[in-house]
């Protein structure tokens, strides 16, 4: 099941945190592992030219199917003020591969 959505905009020079629930049936169910990211300019989603920006991803506590991901939206790692990101959320549940896609404007 693929999905798009958007997060409110991050201020650039801050850290960016996106929740998201994996899914298979529309309600909340635990990835078969730590779901993976990964941040591409809107401009070059199609190259799958990822920006090389660590993510990390964390399931939230007591919540199965329920995760954050987080990275530093900073001029250091290629962000810039009114540019738009995507994240790339990749994960698997009973061997089935899911992916998520979240709009990430920065300002």
């Amino acid at each position: 099941m693929a999905r798009r959505s958007a997060t409110a905009p991050v201020t650039l020079g801050s850290t960016a945190y996106v929740a998201f629930i994996a899914t298979d049936t529309g309600a909340p169910t635990a990835a078969d592992s730590t779901p993976t990211a990964k941040v591409y300019a809107a401009s070059s989603l199609a190259s799958d030219e990822d920006m090389g920006v660590p993510v990390t991803v964390t399931a939230v506590t007591g919540k199965a199917g329920f995760y954050v991901a987080s990275f530093d939206a900073t001029s250091g790692n290629g962000f810039g003020a009114g540019e738009n990101y995507v994240l790339v959320i990749e994960y698997t549940i009973s061997t089935t591969a899911y992916a998520d896609l979240v709009d990430v404007p920065v300002v």
